[in-house]
């Protein structure tokens, strides 16, 4: 996958200081090109999951895409991503 949408800004500075768990549960409120909900799926095991949030149209393109990409190429499990086509103040759920 590629970064063209989107370059994340402190992308390795943010991931390093969320000192991700392995089996944590994190969630992305601004999804945009999803570069830091990438680099956040490539530290989690089968028990982590990933919530993901935005309402713009691209990046809810981008929430599929990286879906389908992940689940398929390196996870191999969709139960490991939420994405959620709207904003994050419509409240949620993972179960």
């Amino acid at each position: 996958m590629s970064d063209a949408y989107h370059i994340p800004v402190l992308l390795h500075e943010s991931i390093e200081a969320l000192t991700i768990k392995p089996d944590g549960v994190y969630v992305d409120l601004t999804f945009g090109g999803g570069g830091h909900s990438r680099e956040i799926i490539k530290h989690l095991n089968a028990k982590g999951k990933l919530v993901a949030f935005d309402q713009d149209a691209d990046a809810q393109k981008m929430q599929l895409l990286m879906k389908d990409f992940y689940c398929s190429q390196i996870i191999s499990d969709t139960s490991k991503i939420f994405a959620h086509s709207r904003n994050y103040t419509s409240g949620w759920d993972i179960s």
